[in-house]
């Protein structure tokens, strides 16, 4: 199966995603810090064509545009609109990571448009943003070989 990737312009900033343009159940896929929807690209594979995946480049990664808000509040807020915006609901949302957590309070705050979640390795929670991501340069320099 061939994913297409396609975009949204939600809040004057765009969002790109890959669809596996499968008809059926639907799912969110999202992924963690430093990597992209195309973390999930092989679930349609094992999955066939009665699911549609969504991989989500969330903001800041991938395709996805940079911004200068990385909160909690606006991933949830990004995952929400792609879920109307593409009629999703009622989804089933996979995290990995950063991805999980954000499923998680999504789900927490939305129960109606989740008929399901598979959570995958996620960290601690933290009550800070995710600002700190722009200084990871600087924390985690590149090792030489």
């Amino acid at each position: 199966m061939i994913f297409l990737r396609k975009k949204l312009h939600i809040d004057e900033m765009k969002l790109s995603y890959l669809d596996s343009g499968g008809v059926g159940v639907n799912i969110l896929a999202l992924h963690g810090h430093f990597v992209c929807g195309h973390w999930f690209a092989s679930l349609p594979e094992y999955l066939g064509e009665s699911y549609r995946v969504i991989d989500l480049d969330q903001r800041g990664h991938g395709w996805s545009d940079k911004t200068e808000e990385y909160s909690r509040e606006a991933y949830i807020n990004d995952a929400l609109k792609v879920i109307h915006l593409l009629k999703l609901q009622p989804v089933i949302l996979i995290g990995h990571s950063l991805g999980g957590v954000n499923a998680y309070q999504l789900t927490a705050r939305f129960p109606q448009l989740v008929q399901g979640m598979i959570i995958v390795d996620i960290g601690a929670i933290t009550q800070n943003d995710l600002s700190f991501v722009l200084s990871s340069p600087q924390r985690f320099p590149l090792c030489k070989l």
